[in-house]
């Protein structure tokens, strides 16, 4: 193309930088006219021609005019990362436990079943020791049962009252290794003397007293002592009974108020005990 051709040049802008036109090569570059103006170009090779986009306020630059697409091509649009740290969602349901003994009928369930097992037989076999151990601890026999006598004396009270006399019947069970050896029956008889009847009663009661000490003095064993005081008569009678005979004991001696004793030698002080608190005699041991 002739550059000096005066056409030409009076339709081209000194202003307007060359474009890259295409993907056509050329060592040349092409002038292009930033109005709509077609370009000139050689028709010895095709040239793809792109309108050109306005220019507001056309400046002078020395860098070249790209396309949008190369444009694009050349600066990719970057995106903004965020550089908040990543958060996972929290679960505030709390986990459920899953027990695998109850699906799988695990060791620990048969561990379970066989302790249960184990426990009902022997709360089957020590019944009647769990029961007499609860028996005691409600009747208040269990804690005396930690500290059993099994030497010493026990002593068992009756208060008994009339419409005359108010009389006291006291026994003392002497024992050793649990075992009867001897016993003391007292007899007290007490009067308010409200009449002259009572206190010949008295008289008469301690009367029959010295006679049955009287009668009783050749018997091995047996030892009877009497007291009186003021509107009150005492009757003691004491028996060895390993030293005593049985047989001595006929009516003449019951006819004079005598006690027999109903208890042998070597009896259990147990059952003597249980036998006087169901008679309703109170009963303590001291040793």
């Amino acid at each position: 193309m002739n550059t000096n051709d005066p056409n030409v040049n009076s339709n081209m802008n000194p202003n307007m930088n060359p474009v890259m036109v295409g993907t056509v090569p050329t060592t040349n570059p092409v002038p292009t006219m930033v109005s709509t103006v077609p370009v000139m170009v050689p028709n010895t090779s095709p040239v793809m021609t792109v309108p050109a986009e306005p220019v507001m306020n056309p400046m002078p630059s020395t860098s070249p005019i790209v396309s949008r697409e190369a444009q694009a091509m050349i600066n990719p649009v970057t995106q903004p990362v965020s550089t908040a740290p990543a958060t996972t969602p929290v679960s505030t349901t709390p986990p459920t436990e899953t027990n695998s003994n109850t699906t799988s009928g695990g060791k620990g369930g048969t561990i379970g079943v066989i302790l249960l097992f184990a426990f009902l037989i022997g709360f089957i076999v020590f019944l009647p020791n769990v029961s007499d151990m609860v028996d005691k601890y409600l009747s208040g026999d269990y804690k005396t049962e930690k500290t059993v006598i099994t030497s010493g004396t026990l002593y068992c009270v009756l208060d008994s009252s009339t419409a005359e006399f108010d009389k006291v019947y006291d026994f003392s069970f002497a024992f050793s290794n649990s075992k009867l050896t001897a016993i003391d029956f007292t007899t007290t008889t007490k009067s308010d003397l409200s009449s002259k009847d009572d206190e010949a009663k008295l008289k008469e009661l301690l009367a029959t007293c010295k006679q049955l000490m009287q009668y009783t003095e050749s018997m091995s064993g047996v030892t009877v002592l009497c007291n009186s005081s003021k509107g009150k008569v005492t009757v003691k009678q004491s028996f060895e009974l390993e030293e005593l005979d049985m047989n001595v004991f006929d009516a003449a001696y019951t006819e004079m108020d005598g006690f027999y004793p109903e208890y042998r030698y070597g009896e259990s002080i147990d059952t003597i005990e249980k036998q006087m608190n169901a008679s309703g005699y109170t009963c303590t041991r001291t040793s």
